[in-house]
């Protein structure tokens, strides 16, 4: 231990700790703007100087490591003088025309109606008002002028990417978020531009963040001082009130996090101080939430007519409906539901006799997502998939259960953002990933003919030699290939729960159930597929009102509403807790199962008899005359309940462009096909029509599209296009 006198007071601290750090811990306050405790110091705002005996003038306490005897002074007039000159200085850039106008006070008291409107001027437009540090500040230091020439930047406000606007006018060069961006998120999109009275923040080349790489995680926007960044949703809504801390089920990491709420209602989301979060659990909850599409009542269908209907009633329906065609029933669930709605549609279903299924595959063995004991200089082979956009966090704990920096070897023949940083990237021509497995895991030699050069190959073998390998993959977009028992399998899922769907098991395939024509009544809970008419009855139990025809709508609550259990790809048990009232009538989803258990008299210990359904395995044939482009179809790592999220909100789709068929423009131009144009797909195991999406990324004779429950089951395959509609 250390001891140093802070304000003569006699202190102890850690041999690498700050000035900066030993006050806080003891109480002492030092103001601060671009210090923040998760970055690394940087010393750019010196509001948190500090006197120390021995050396000529106030150093930054947030850079100032303690040593044996130092003597510190926090508080002084000299440094109140100073701060007090920093921070005008600070202000000479920044709006502040509102706070020195002299009609201040009556404009607090008649204008607060337009707080929110899209004005740079000052704190009274501010979406940060009364929440913004630089604001907390000028209060502190009681600043009535600015003693300098004001220079306004006049910058337009940046709102031509998703989620979030940037009004850099607001912005006082803190890089919170330059640093944030690189340490934290290890992404690397932002940085400071050009020099002096000209230094901004942005993207190489002025980029737009969606064509740079932002993964849009928005903890540039959690840590900003101002109101420089602003979540394009939250600003609208009231100051958050509180904060619950609960887990996102967006996808199968299960990140933890503080949902803000006020008026019991969720204004936004962020990662609690152990976690990071990625875009879903960011920008997506409290918009899902609180859509304005989302269905709040029962919906009874009488005549031609669809009502609203009071919960008994609907019940009452639902009963007479399940009992009417027991042994015809069949269940569709999605794996977001939780661990304790599953069980009991498992309970309901034996008690019907009635077939049971989810749009997620079942692979016997699958075992949960574990790195421990890494040796050997571990290296990651990661296959047609992209943990920057799809798996970011799960990559940036990858980074950090390494001590030596993190290898990679992408395959991936389409844009890839973790390719582009990886050890290597390998993009094999369309259907030849096989050839280019054996060729770099086999000791036998076998012909290259994927496309990829001979020298890069052999670059890979090198990487590969006498290292513990751990393949990362989606089983969706991996084949059956030999493999050294060296190779660790990690199969990548973006479910959560499907650890335990793999256990429970499925009596039919998804698509297979939907198409059966011994199902009488469908009972939807989660997802909403595409159906026919056949069916006598049609139960649905899900947020939004699908697009098909149903019987019956039971409203059901969101996770956020909810308190249930579910199952992490790393087997760990999270919870969620409710932050909000449930909107409207809508329930829980195993509230509204257990009231139907209930209702059919089903007991309690019923045993549930869980099937297990196999996949079969098939190998892709390869392209022909008769089908001249491969398809790569990969899993939407982007659902809500087994529908898209970019189906739901606007932010998504610009992101994701996830319901699109996405082409080569020589292939589009070959064909006659632009931006929009629809197109059937037709192959042995697909007859299909979508949109199609030209992208330069998209190797000539590929094709690239995202499952979607609503298409049916599309698998990847050679294929030929033929054009609807333009």
């Amino acid at each position: 231990m250390i001891e140093l006198f802070i304000n003569n007071k006699k202190v102890k601290a850690k041999k690498g700790e700050t000035v900066l750090e030993v006050c806080q811990r003891e109480g002492i306050k030092i103001p601060t703007l671009c210090y923040h405790k998760e970055l690394s110091p940087y010393g750019g705002c010196r509001m948190c100087i500090v006197e120390v005996e021995g050396m000529a003038r106030p150093v930054t306490s947030c850079t100032l490591p303690v040593q044996e005897g130092m003597r510190v002074i926090t508080d002084s007039p000299k440094l109140k003088a100073l701060r007090k000159f920093n921070l005008q200085l600070i202000l000479s850039e920044h709006p502040s025309a509102c706070r020195e106008c002299e009609h201040k006070a009556e404009c607090d008291d008649f204008q607060k109606c337009i707080r929110k409107t899209n004005i740079s001027f000052g704190c009274r437009f501010c979406p940060k008002d009364h929440n913004c540090e630089l604001q907390k500040l000028v209060k502190e230091f009681q600043i009535k002028d600015i003693p300098y020439e004001y220079h306004y930047r006049g910058l337009d406000i940046e709102r031509f990417d998703p989620f979030f606007d940037r009004d850099y006018n607001l912005c006082i060069l803190c890089a919170r978020c330059v640093r944030v961006c690189q340490e934290i998120r290890e992404a690397g999109i932002l940085d400071f531009h050009h020099r002096g009275p000209e230094t901004m923040v942005g993207t190489a080349f002025a980029l737009p963040h969606l064509d740079a790489g932002c993964q849009f995680c928005g903890a540039c926007v959690d840590v900003c001082p101002t109101g420089a960044l602003q979540d394009r949703f939250a600003k609208y809504q009231p100051k958050p009130e509180r904060s619950v801390k609960t887990t996102c089920t967006l996808c199968a990491l299960g990140c933890d996090i503080e949902l803000n709420v006020a008026q019991d209602k969720v204004v936004s989301s962020r990662p609690t101080s152990s976690d990071n979060i990625c875009v879903r659990g960011r920008f997506g909850i409290a918009r899902i939430v609180h859509h304005p599409r989302r269905i709040t009542s029962p919906l009874l269908k009488k005549g031609n007519l669809i009502i609203e209907a009071e919960w008994h009633e609907a019940i009452e329906k639902t009963l007479k409906t399940l009992e009417e065609h027991k042994n015809n029933l069949g269940i569709v669930y999605s794996p977001q539901l939780s661990l304790e709605a599953i069980e009991g549609l498992y309970k309901l279903s034996q008690a019907l006799n009635g077939s049971i299924t989810t749009p997620l595959q079942i692979y016997p063995g699958l075992k949960p997502v574990q790195f421990k004991g890494l040796k050997n200089r571990p290296l990651f082979v990661v296959i047609n998939t992209d943990l920057t956009t799809d798996f970011s966090v799960f990559l940036l704990k990858m980074k950090r259960s390494l001590k030596e920096p993190l290898e990679i070897i992408v395959i991936d023949p389409f844009k890839n953002y973790c390719g582009i940083n990886a050890t290597l990237w390998l993009r094999p021509a369309p259907d030849r990933l096989n050839n280019l497995l054996k060729i770099l895991f086999s000791k036998t030699r076998f012909r290259n003919t994927t496309g990829i050069d001979d020298v890069e190959i052999e670059r890979a073998r090198g990487l590969i030699r006498n290292r513990d390998v751990y393949l990362v993959y989606n089983q969706l977009n991996l084949y059956d290939v030999n493999l050294p028992e060296r190779v660790k399998k990690v199969p990548l899922y973006s479910q959560i729960n499907t650890l335990r769907v793999n256990k429970y098991g499925i009596d039919t395939s998804y698509y297979d159930l939907l198409a059966s024509h011994k199902i009488d009544c469908l009972y939807t809970i989660g997802v909403t597929p595409e159906l026919s008419n056949r069916y006598k009855a049609v139960i649905v139990q899900n947020c939004f009102r699908p697009g098909s025809d149903f019987d019956i709508f039971l409203p059901a609550t969101t996770f956020a509403e909810t308190k249930g259990s579910y199952l992490n790809l790393e087997a760990r048990l999270k919870k969620t807790r409710p932050a909000v009232s449930p909107a409207g009538k809508a329930r829980a989803d195993q509230e509204i199962i257990q009231e139907l258990i209930k209702g059919l008299g089903i007991k309690g210990n019923t045993r549930i008899v869980y099937k297990k359904g196999k996949p079969e395995s098939r190998l892709p044939k390869r392209t022909s005359k008769k089908y001249p482009y491969f398809l790569y179809v990969r899993e939407n790592a982007y659902q809500f309940r087994s529908q898209p999220l970019s189906s739901i909100l606007r932010g998504f789709e610009i992101l994701r462009q996830d319901r699109y068929l996405q082409i080569n423009p020589s292939d589009a131009k070959g064909l006659n096909l632009k931006d929009g144009d629809t197109v059937r797909i037709q192959g042995e195991r697909i007859d299909l029509e979508v949109p199609i999406k030209v992208v330069p990324d998209v190797f000539k004779g590929s094709l690239l599209i995202y499952t979607n429950p609503s298409w049916g089951e599309i698998q990847s395959q050679p294929v030929r296009l033929k054009c609807i509609r333009s």
